[in-house]
């Protein structure tokens, strides 16, 4: 669960939106305001374990 605050997200930008942040220099103590959306899956894997996939699509992402 994320909250308000403290929470850390890695993840990378992909597509178009980052071909126009090519040359933004983001630092890695600096925070950050992200907009995206969530993307769950879920599957088996080989062994007929449950496996489940949160993915974060990042639409913008500003520096405060």
């Amino acid at each position: 669960m994320l909250k308000h605050g403290g929470d850390e997200v890695y993840g990378e930008l992909t597509g178009e939106y980052a071909s126009k942040q090519r040359d933004t220099q983001f630092f890695e103590n600096q925070p950050y305001v992200v907009k995206g959306f969530w993307k769950h899956r879920t599957w088996q894997d080989q062994n007929g374990q449950t496996r489940h996939e949160n993915a974060l699509y990042i639409t913008d992402l500003q520096s405060l």
